[in-house]
């Protein structure tokens, strides 16, 4: 009852943050309602057509006193009825709009946690906001210690620390549903059982929050063209996974001759890397240029490249506008293919305004 009499939209968000109601209310829109309606109330029984039987007497006469019957041909509209039509504004469209979409923006979003379980296998799930396009952040301390980092704003980090009931392996498998905002950690117990609790469970939201940098080796290096070469970067304790969130990208550091260089790149799907991409790796597309110390480093065949700094993912990307279109061109000048191609991944797969 805590929204009765009021709007509770911002309190079934809260509650329901992985319903999409846009898109439910959108598939039950008729149409737009009329201020003005004719209603015939002629006698059906002297219609030899009618399949209905007559009105009671009680009913006809209650229509005298609030509604004048028409007559059985469609009235002609006066100049005061056609004036009236032509000055009303049309209701709002039940679709979301884009002033909709901004002030869906402004309203924080606070991740909502849940569990479930199989005899072999745990998952935790984090329901954020649809067409949130959250960032993750999983860091494995021990069979016991896990630390999740959902990365929705771009200074703001929901922390949550795990001591779970029992072990678990490493590492997880992470599944994001970008158009409904949910987020899905899966572990493999290490003893299949069912469990009676996850174990427990602390939250910290952190405002104002400065990259993190990780250090990373280049694992993998695959030549794609006579300059461009797609890297695989594995974390050197191999204990963190991190999910980039759609036109977001991660800043690369090294240490070159004595000088620290550091260059934004853009991971990759998994699927645009023609070799095995564990779940922990970090996938790249790399140009080399000739003055580009970094792009060389980074693409040399021997020896590969050794401690990378890599931060956290960063960006101001807003999924939510490309919530009403379907025809897009995307300009990869300047900026390179690789930002195209996890915005491309999700176009082709999202099940609402298929393109």
């Amino acid at each position: 009852m805590r929204g009765a009499g009021k709007d509770a939209t911002r309190l079934f968000e809260e509650v329901h943050a992985w319903v999409n109601y846009e898109s439910l209310l959108a598939k039950c829109y008729i149409g737009p309602l009329r201020n003005t309606v004719t209603i015939n109330l002629a006698d059906s029984s002297t219609n030899p057509n009618s399949k209905l039987p007559p009105p009671p007497p009680s009913f006809a006469q209650a229509s005298k006193l609030s509604v004048t019957a028409a007559p059985t041909s469609p009235p002609t509209p006066t100049k005061d009825t056609t004036d009236t039509a032509s000055t009303t504004p049309p209701p709002p469209s039940i679709v979301s709009s884009a002033s909709d979409d901004s002030l869906k923006l402004s309203i924080p979003i606070v991740p909502r946690f849940d569990w479930i379980q199989k005899t072999a296998e745990l998952t935790l799930i984090f329901y954020t906001r649809s067409l949130a396009n959250p960032g993750v952040m999983v860091e494995c301390v021990d069979h016991l210690e896990v630390t999740v980092n959902v990365l929705l704003e771009s200074s703001v980090q929901h922390r949550y620390r795990f001591h779970l009931a029992n072990n678990v392996r490493w590492p997880c498998t992470v599944r994001t549903s970008l158009e409904s905002g949910k987020i899905e950690l899966m572990f493999n117990k290490l003893c299949p059982a069912l469990w009676t609790s996850y174990g427990q469970m602390t939250y910290e939201r952190r405002e104002n929050c400065e990259l993190q940098l990780h250090e990373y080796d280049v694992a993998t290096r695959v030549e794609i063209t006579h300059d461009s070469c797609a890297l695989l970067l594995r974390p050197k304790n191999n204990s963190l996974l991190q999910v980039t969130p759609v036109g977001h990208h991660v800043s690369v550091s090294a240490s070159i001759d004595g000088e620290y260089v550091s260059r934004s790149y853009t991971p990759v799907p998994a699927s645009c890397v023609s070799t095995d991409c564990p779940g922990t790796f970090i996938p790249l597309l790399v140009k080399s240029y000739q003055d580009g110390c970094l792009s060389k480093h980074l693409t040399r065949p021997v020896p590969l490249g050794m401690s990378l700094q890599v931060s956290q993912p960063s960006g101001n990307f807003a999924l939510s506008k490309l919530r009403h279109h379907n025809r897009f061109a995307l300009l990869a000048a300047g900026s390179g293919l690789t930002p195209m191609l996890a915005l491309l991944h999700y176009l082709l797969e999202r099940n609402s305004n298929r393109m």
